[in-house]
């Protein structure tokens, strides 16, 4: 398995405060004194204004205070200077940005946004630059500051295409690599009136993604007098609020992996150079070069590459260069991402809420919604191509003819969707959209017209899902308590791929492994729970990660499951033995001793592993202790009446600053060892908030 690691280094650069002064834009200069930012007793900023633009120049500046070094990196990023920054792996970043047109596509889309939307972008990017004024020592680069929203956008872009990995296909092309993988799961589930034992709405959102760095989640609270008010989280480079609840309702987002990406092989002519074959005739290959800026210790050269545009879009040079190759993706044909989150945040109700998603900015993200008037929602979200059934979409494609260019994507209609299903309940846990709900009600996966199988949908479910439907079937109706008590859940289901790829180890024969016998029947008692308590579940944790490194498995054997013999189980089970006794002295050692959770010299038990519904993916830490690095990484709960939201939990993993000098920085890591949320206030009134600090963004 490939694990997530940090993209960044660290550094400091000081720049003039002239530099700053410049304006992002043609509006007007936000004064900080209209803008009150309450920090609660987590250190949650709680953002008032007047306006909108007020309110996200308080973001901005509230942001950076808890998140000013992964601001950075990420911007790092976007604005093309990771070159600069890491030296020659950062070129790689700034080449993706290249060859996918990312600041062509932004430049192209920038004038056809809303003026509303450009207003509280370009207050944000105000905030920014003025904490960056304020705190220059902290800088880490020049050039990041001032940030425009161009910039802003074109981070976005990027990441729009990170998250689709495009990354694959140029690894493959080049015969080079980019970067490592990790996980993206989440957690998603809503449950009408009908099936609530109170007659309320209920919504969780759970995001599985890295615990720390760009990725992470962040939680704020934003609230105008223009009809903005929204409580949730973002990463730490959001303008707007991710996944949240607002005063009308709430949603969730989980990655969907359907086919967004596709490679193609360019038929090129034997003696003309650049020159490809595209339905009969001859096309040249359009030649974009570029300057890439790339740090080798204290000196900065410049590295000429070149990349190519097709009819197809990106194309890339083999090394030899002999080949070329296409790769097609509608994520970086919108720059749209951070326009369509503003307009989720703002709306009032269903309709507004599904008209911003016919914006169609996002590349994927399954989404789980519901409302205060009982209505909840799923789709199979993203921006979809319309392709041909005459080909394999999942292999290389001919890059010779129109049939398998592409043009359209699916309408926000045409995607796989439920609203309201007779069995009042809706989730998604990254399986295939064909089970949302239950069975009875769920979309026909066979009716090839509506769905076809060039549409790239998943198949496969996962630990997560089969246990939720083993949950809910359960229940008649739903209560709050069991309602969340269902996302801590830490059972592995004897029905899941991962479980049926490791039946095996709880059946070998301890006669057999006499040196292990001890440790089998640990396995064999075990209740598949992954409990603190439990050495069942530690020996459990450490063999299927001895095993997945000897094969080389990632986070897809999760969904598709896996083949091991029994030499291969008692080996890993003796392995698991002896790094016990290694590490530990003893060989009954428990999951909470073994899994840690740890954040600025604090230890405390990590509860769940794997693709447990309380999913958290580890990797050796110290002293023969595992760490958590994915999972987790947010928890939100909250019901809806008629009224409006009235109750609202959260947890953040370590705490909601950054800055290993707050004390925000692992305040929540208690609760989340324990599966205890915090109560979050959300009013317009800031006399409600329980205030720890209140002031101007100055």
């Amino acid at each position: 398995m490939n694990y997530f690691k940090s993209l960044f280094l660290a550094g400091s650069f000081i720049t003039s405060l002239s530099t700053f002064s410049q304006q992002t834009n043609t509006f007007p200069a936000i004064n900080p004194e209209s803008v009150t930012i309450v920090r609660d007793t987590f250190g949650i900023a709680h953002i008032y204004a007047k306006t909108d633009a007020e309110v996200a120049y308080g973001f901005g500046w509230s942001n950076a205070e808890d998140n000013f070094r992964l601001i950075q990196e990420t911007l790092i990023i976007g604005k093309g200077l990771s070159g600069i920054y890491e030296g020659k792996k950062g070129a790689g970043k700034d080449f993706l940005i290249h060859a996918f047109g990312i600041k062509e596509i932004v430049d192209k889309e920038y004038g056809k946004m809303s003026p509303a939307f450009l207003k509280y972008l370009d207050g944000y990017c105000q905030g920014l630059n003025a904490y960056a004024a304020k705190h220059q020592k902290d800088i880490m680069l020049k050039n990041i500051f001032p940030m425009s929203p161009k910039d802003l956008l074109q981070t976005y872009t990027f990441m729009a295409c990170y998250l689709v990995h495009v990354e694959k296909p140029v690894r493959n092309s080049m015969d080079g690599k980019y970067d490592e993988e990790y996980p993206f799961g989440s957690n998603a589930y809503a449950v009408s009136p009908t099936k609530s034992s109170d007659g309320r709405t209920y919504l969780a959102m759970n995001p599985h993604q890295p615990l720390e760095g760009p990725f992470s989640w962040h939680e704020a609270h934003l609230c105008s007098e223009e009809g903005l008010n929204i409580i949730g989280a973002h990463f730490p480079v959001g303008n707007s609020i991710f996944m949240g609840t607002n005063e009308n309702l709430a949603w969730a987002m989980t990655s969907n992996e359907n086919d967004w990406v596709d490679t193609y092989k360019l038929k090129m002519h034997p003696t003309k150079k650049l020159t490809y074959e595209f339905d009969g005739a001859w096309k040249e290959l359009e030649e974009r070069k570029v300057k890439l800026k790339v740090k080798l210790g204290p000196i900065k050269i410049g590295v000429k590459k070149t990349t190519y545009w097709s009819v197809y879009g990106a194309t890339l040079a083999s090394k030899s260069g002999k080949d070329f190759y296409s790769i097609r993706t509608s994520a970086n044909m919108s720059s749209s991402f951070g326009e369509q989150y503003y307009f989720m945040n703002k709306a009032k109700n269903y309709e507004e809420f599904y008209k911003a998603l016919q914006i169609q900015g996002f590349p994927l993200f399954n989404i789980i919604y519901a409302d205060k008037e009982g209505n909840i929602f799923f789709i199979d979200n993203g921006r979809l191509p319309k392709r041909s059934n005459d080909y394999n979409w999942q292999g290389l494609l001919p890059g010779n003819t129109s049939k398998t260019l592409w043009q359209e994507i699916y309408k926000e209609e045409e995607l796989p969707q439920i609203k309201n299903p007779k069995s009042g309940y809706l989730f998604n846990m990254n399986n295939t959209p064909f089970n949302a709900t239950a069975a009875e009600f769920n979309l026909d996966s066979t009716d090839t017209q509506k769905f076809p199988k060039c549409m790239g949908l998943k198949y496969t479910n996962s630990n997560r899902s089969i246990r939720f439907m083993e949950l809910m079937a359960k229940k008649d109706k739903v209560d709050f308590e069991s309602f969340k008590a269902m996302k801590f859940d830490t059972k592995l289901s004897e029905n899941s791929p991962l479980m049926k790829s490791m039946a095996g180890i709880f059946s070998l024969d301890p006669s057999k492994h006499p040196d292990i016998a001890e440790q089998i029947d640990y396995l064999k008692k075990w209740d598949r729970v992954a409990s603190h308590g439990s050495i069942g579940a530690a020996y459990m944790a450490l063999c299927v990660d001895y095993l997945f490194k000897k094969h080389g498995y990632g986070y897809g054997n999760f969904f598709c499951g896996a083949k091991f013999d029994d030499t291969e189980f008692a080996d890993a089970v003796a392995n698991a033995k002896k790094h016990f006794i290694t590490h530990f002295g003893k060989t009954d050692v428990t999951l909470g001793e073994f899994q840690r959770h740890s954040r600025g010299g604090k230890s405390v038990p990590l509860p769940g592993y794997g693709d447990v519904l309380a999913a958290n993916y580890v990797v050796p830490g110290e002293n023969g202790r595992y760490k958590g690095f994915v999972g987790d990484s947010y928890i939100h709960f909250v019901a809806f009446s008629k009224n409006g939201p009235e109750s609202i939990e959260t947890l953040l993993p370590f705490g909601n600053s950054d800055d290993p000098k707050s004390k925000h920085y692992t305040d929540q890591m208690e609760l989340f060892s324990k599966q205890k949320t915090k109560k979050m206030t959300f009013s317009k009134n800031i006399k409600d908030i329980p205030a720890e600090k209140i002031y101007h963004p100055q």
